[in-house]
């Protein structure tokens, strides 16, 4: 690995499984630079702020392209590998209206959605946000001549994520690290793991000031706030079976505890959130479409249709070519075109 070059590109929009898989990269010693920017000539790619570390060892370093460039990246001579996320293109969509749904009855959230109908559809398909989650385009913003792994959003699912992550270790001559098989069994970025993200924390009164404590589920807890930036964790609470983390965003004075009364106010807090969660899941599957529901809508809409398809038919030719095995298994797009 070079001190100044990256190893590999990880190439995929947002909706694609992004988030997860740089998470599951930083477990295999593989860390990406999640973030970037353009020097004052945008002429140089400048990149910077890497996740905290999962593990000890680092055997490659990657930069992630995360939507299309108006230049390509290149780094040396280009010879870097590429990990490329790819989505059926309606699941796609799916994803990103459910989304936006989520949000909408998330009463921390301030998204907002519109619906299933033509003024969503427009917003998809006439923003920047969806062509950021394009294929073709975005492989061609990479400057790079190595190995192309294309990897498909159920390729990370709990089923498949292990496999997925050995065929990458393989390909950076490395083996897979031992203890770490539940990382690739939970699904850190789906709706109910998203309303972790803004929760309001517990907030205790002591002589110096305030202190704010923070609850999420333990499996949740390192992806969503002790990865990008350190937490500091307080301890583990059982609530109805289930392991809970409290922790806090910013630093705790030197042998700070909870008090007696303080635990108590957490615990409440807990089976509050868990109220609110029950509640939010019940609203979020009576709202959410389905697959098959955009399928059939679309096919009703023509003018949505037909631009949706004017936007594939460049954006899937480098699938067709590179990851035809993934494209056939594609089910509602091929629904979709008939």
């Amino acid at each position: 690995m070079s001190e100044s070059l990256p190893d590999f590109y990880l190439v995929g929009g947002h909706g694609v499984g992004l988030q997860s898989m740089i998470y599951y990269l930083a477990y295999l010693g593989l860390p990406t630079d999640a973030w970037w920017g353009w020097n004052e000539s945008h002429d140089k790619k400048i990149s910077h702020t890497y996740p905290l570390a999962k593990n000890t060892n680092l055997y490659a370093r990657g930069v992630t392209c995360d939507h299309a460039l108006p230049q390509p990246l290149r780094y040396g001579k280009g010879q870097q590998k590429i990990l490329w996320l790819i989505r059926d293109p309606v699941a796609l969509l799916c994803s990103y209206i459910n989304q936006c749904i989520g949000d909408n009855l998330n009463p921390f959230s301030k998204n907002t959605c519109l619906g299933l109908n033509e003024l969503t559809m427009d917003k998809f398909l006439h923003s920047d946000k969806f062509y950021y989650c394009m294929y073709s385009s975005q492989l061609r913003s990479v400057a790079a001549r190595g190995d192309i792994m294309p990897i498909d959003t159920t390729d990370l699912l709990p089923d498949f994520c292990e496999k997925t992550m050995e065929y990458i270790t393989k390909m950076f001559n490395q083996s897979m690290p031992t203890g770490i098989k539940d990382i690739f069994k939970t699904s850190y970025n789906s709706f109910y793991s998203r309303l972790f993200y803004n929760i309001p924390p517990t907030t205790l009164y002591r002589d110096y000031g305030t202190i704010q404590i923070y609850t999420c589920k333990a499996l949740l807890y390192d992806f969503h706030f002790n990865f990008w930036q350190r937490s500091f964790f307080l301890g583990e609470y059982r609530w109805q079976r289930e392991r809970w983390n409290i922790f806090s965003k910013t630093p705790l004075p030197d042998g700070f505890t909870l008090l007696p009364e303080e635990q108590k106010a957490i615990v409440r807090n807990i089976g509050i959130v868990s109220a609110y969660h029950a509640s939010a899941i019940s609203l979020y599957e009576r709202h959410a479409i389905s697959k098959e529901e955009l399928v059939d809508w679309l096919r009703h809409h023509k003018r949505h249709y037909r631009e949706l398809l004017h936007l594939l038919v460049d954006e899937l030719t480098l699938v067709q070519r590179l990851a035809a095995d993934k494209l056939a298994g594609w089910t509602y797009l091929h629904q979709l075109i008939g």
